[in-house]
């Protein structure tokens, strides 16, 4: 369930899933009429979609992948198909935290930005660090912006935020096992 990352030409059903299931139904920000508040952006960046590091969004959080993820996983264990004895395998993946961190309104005053402190390398320059610290991503390096601290704890606390939503959805798939009981007898791998 959720993002197939291997492309179209190798689907799931080609590397023995019997089922799959896409959950990624995101719109743009501008198609699904998503309102932005306390955005972070990266300076200098005139393109409001790449420059975008987090905000709050009036995106209700069951719209979020993770969410539609945790939804197919409970209505699969809920109605199982075949044989009810025979051993299941669920992979269960979504694009959450990636950056952007659009977090929703429910969660996005979880965490005070003020009550964030900045790491020790914040202003770290990585000179002579392998090359990965200084590795971008659609062209901006989102995990050292040129940011001021503040503007960067608000990111931070989005991005909490966001880790908040997947965890609620893993807690969700967690509850489906156990109201199925089945989690005593399943190996569950969250990496």
């Amino acid at each position: 369930f959720g993002k197939w990352d291997s492309g179209l030409e190798q689907l799931p059903d080609q590397h023995g899933y019997e089922l799959y299931q896409s959950c990624k139904k995101e719109k743009s920000v501008q198609e699904a009429g998503e309102q932005l508040s306390h955005a972070v952006r990266i300076p200098g960046e005139s393109d409001p979609v790449r420059g975008l590091i987090s905000a709050e969004t009036s995106r209700p959080a069951e719209q979020f992948e993770c969410m539609r993820v945790a939804s197919a996983v409970e209505d699969y264990l809920a109605h199982p198909s075949g044989d009810d004895d025979r051993p299941f395998y669920i992979f269960a993946s979504c694009t959450e935290p990636h950056v952007p961190w659009r977090c929703p309104s429910e969660y996005a005053h979880r965490y005070d930005p003020r009550e964030i402190s900045a790491w020790p390398t914040f202003r770290d320059a990585f000179e002579g660090r392998p090359q990965s610290y200084l590795t971008e991503y659609n062209g901006h390096n989102y995990c050292h912006p040129k940011l001021d601290w503040p503007e960067m704890a608000q990111a931070i606390a989005h991005c909490y935020g966001v880790i908040s939503i997947v965890d609620d959805a893993l807690g969700r798939m967690l509850d489906a096992l156990e109201g199925q009981g089945l989690l005593d007898s399943t190996m569950v791998v969250f990496a």
